[in-house]
C-alpha cells in the first residue's frame, strides 16, 4: 500500500525505489553535486570521454579527468536553452545574467570590474531588424491590416504571410541562420568607420578608443531575427579609463550607421536557391543613452536634434535713448512715455510709430501711454489717429511747429510760462470722408498726417 504522502508528490512505488536505489549507490553525492550544478536543468547534457593538460614545453601531462569515475559514467551540464518553453530554469538563468550584465556596462559596478564612471561614457541603444521577406497580417495604427480586417491582440493569423506563395520562406530561414555572422561583420567595419571619421590609422585608434557591446538577439513576432544592442566607447585601457573628448555620441551614430550599410554576408547558390546578399533591414534606431535621473540632452548631442530650418534668433540690439532713434522693438502701437529717463529731453520726447505718413514732415506719436493714461484734456476724440499731450511748458516764441521733434542733442527745458500751460482742443473733421485734423492749441499746429503708405521713405531708423 503506498502512503498518501508519496501519492500526493506523484511518487509511484517504482519511482520511490528508484530514489532509494540511488540514494543508495555509493556514488550518491557526487550525482547530487552535479543535479545542484545544472541549477535544476530540465534536459541537462550527459558528456562522456575525458580530457588532458599537458605542458607546452615538455608535453607532460599536468591533468587528466575522465568521466568513467563519475555516476553513470557521465558528466551532467545545464543545457543553457535561452527559451523557456525547452528549459525554464536556464531561460530565467540566462534572463538575469543578462541583466545584469547590461545593466552593469550601463551604471557601472564594482564587483563586476565596472567602476560607476561609465554612465559618463557615450553610449548608445540600437537596434537591428531583419529585411522584409514579404508582407504579413499585422495591427497597424489605423487598425485595420492589409488584408482589409481589422485584428484581434490574439488572432493567429497575426505575422503570417498574406501570400503563402510568394513569401521568401528561405531568405527567412537564411536569415536566422546567418545573422550572427552579420553581426561579427557590423563590429569588424564599425572601428574602420569610427578611426576614418576622426581622421586616425587602425592602430591609432586601438591607441585612443575601445568600443564595448552588450547584445540581445531575440525573434519578432514573424519568426525573424533582431537585435538589441548597447554601444559605449571607452578609452583605450576600457572602462577604467573615459574616452577622448573627440568621441562623441554623433561620430558614433554616423560610424555605426555607415558600418551597418556596409556590413553583408553572401550565401552561395543551393539547390534550386539561388545566391543572395544578406543585409540589415531598412528599420536601424539609434538613440543616446543619458545618466539616471539627468535631463534628457546629452552633453555631446541634442536630442531629438534641433530642425536645421528654423534656427534661433539672435537678440535685437538695444537703441540708445535719444530722440533720434528712441524707437524700442517695432510695434503695432507705440505710445510716448509719460516719464521719460532722466537723460531724455522732458516733455517733448515720443517714440515712432510704425504708421507713418508719405507727406508728414516727422513721425506720429500717440497721445497714450499703457502705464500712464493722459489726462482727459490732453485725450483726443475716438476719431482722431494721433494726438499729442498739452506740455508742461510753454514752448519758445520762436519756436516751429513739429509733429514730433527728433533733436540729435538734447536740450535743456525752457523757462516755464507765466500763464502755465493752454489746453488742448480737438478740431472734427471737415466731412467724414477727410482724415482727422491734428489736435489745436494757443501755439501753431502741426500738419494733420496724410494717408497711411505702406512704402514710406520715413520708415527710416537709425541705431546708433
Amino acid at each position: 500500500m503506498t502512503h498518501p504522502a508519496l501519492t500526493a508528490a506523484g511518487l509511484t512505488p517504482d519511482t520511490l525505489t528508484d530514489v532509494c536505489r540511488v540514494a543508495g549507490a555509493p556514488g550518491f553525492d557526487r550525482w547530487q553535486d552535479q543535479t545542484r550544478r545544472t541549477g535544476g536543468c530540465a534536459d541537462p547534457i550527459r558528456l562522456t570521454g575525458g580530457t588532458k593538460t599537458l605542458d607546452a614545453a615538455t608535453r607532460q601531462v599536468l591533468h587528466a579527468y575522465t568521466t568513467d569515475h563519475e555516476p553513470g559514467a557521465v558528466l551532467r551540464v545545464a543545457c543553457g536553452n535561452r527559451r523557456a518553453s525547452r528549459c525554464p530554469s536556464c531561460a530565467r538563468t540566462y534572463s538575469a545574467d543578462t541583466y545584469h550584465l547590461i545593466r552593469a556596462g550601463l551604471t557601472g559596478d564594482p564587483d563586476k570590474g565596472t567602476p560607476h564612471t561609465v554612465r559618463n561614457h557615450p553610449r548608445a541603444f540600437i537596434t537591428l531588424t531583419a529585411p522584409s521577406f514579404g508582407p504579413v497580417h499585422n495591427r497597424p495604427r489605423t487598425g485595420r491590416c492589409r488584408c482589409g480586417t481589422t485584428h484581434p491582440d490574439d488572432a493567429p493569423e497575426l505575422s503570417t504571410p498574406l501570400d503563402p506563395d510568394t513569401y521568401d520562406y528561405a531568405g527567412a530561414v537564411l536569415w536566422n541562420n546567418h545573422a550572427g555572422q552579420l553581426w561579427r561583420y557590423l563590429t569588424i567595419y564599425l572601428p574602420r568607420e569610427l578611426a576614418k571619421r576622426a581622421g586616425l590609422t587602425q592602430a591609432d585608434l586601438k591607441a585612443q578608443l575601445r568600443v564595448s557591446y552588450g547584445k540581445v538577439a531575440e525573434y519578432q513576432k514573424r519568426g525573424a531575427i533582431h537585435f538589441h544592442a548597447v554601444v559605449r566607447l571607452d578609452g583605450p585601457e576600457g572602462p577604467d579609463t573615459p574616452p577622448p573628448p573627440w568621441a562623441t555620441l554623433d561620430l558614433l551614430e554616423d560610424a555605426f550607421r555607415a558600418a551597418a550599410t556596409r556590413a553583408a554576408v553572401d550565401v552561395p547558390a543551393a539547390g534550386d536557391q539561388p545566391a543572395r546578399t544578406l543585409r540589415w533591414g531598412t528599420q536601424l534606431d539609434v538613440r543616446p543613452i543619458v545618466a539616471f535621473g539627468a535631463a534628457k540632452t546629452s552633453p555631446n548631442r541634442p536630442w531629438p536634434p534641433t530642425s536645421p530650418s528654423t534656427p534661433p534668433k539672435p537678440p535685437r540690439p538695444p537703441a540708445p535713448w535719444t530722440a533720434a532713434s528712441a524707437a524700442k522693438t517695432p510695434s503695432t502701437s507705440s505710445a510716448c512715455p509719460s516719464t521719460p529717463p532722466a537723460s531724455s529731453p522732458p516733455a517733448s520726447t515720443c517714440t515712432r510709430s510704425t504708421r507713418t505718413s508719405s507727406s508728414a514732415t516727422g513721425p506720429t506719436c500717440s497721445a497714450s501711454a499703457a502705464t500712464s493714461p493722459p489726462s482727459p484734456a490732453a485725450t483726443p476724440p475716438p476719431s482722431a489717429p494721433c494726438a499729442r499731450p498739452a506740455p508742461t511748458t510753454a514752448p519758445p516764441n520762436n519756436a516751429k511747429p513739429s509733429a514730433c521733434p527728433t533733436p540729435t542733442t538734447p536740450k535743456p527745458p525752457p523757462s516755464p510760462s507765466p500763464t502755465g500751460p493752454t489746453p488742448a482742443t480737438a478740431t472734427p473733421p471737415a466731412n467724414p470722408g477727410s482724415p482727422p485734423a491734428s489736435p489745436t492749441r494757443s501755439t501753431p499746429t502741426a500738419k494733420p498726417p496724410a494717408k497711411n503708405s505702406p512704402k514710406s521713405p520715413m520708415r527710416k531708423r537709425t541705431w546708433h
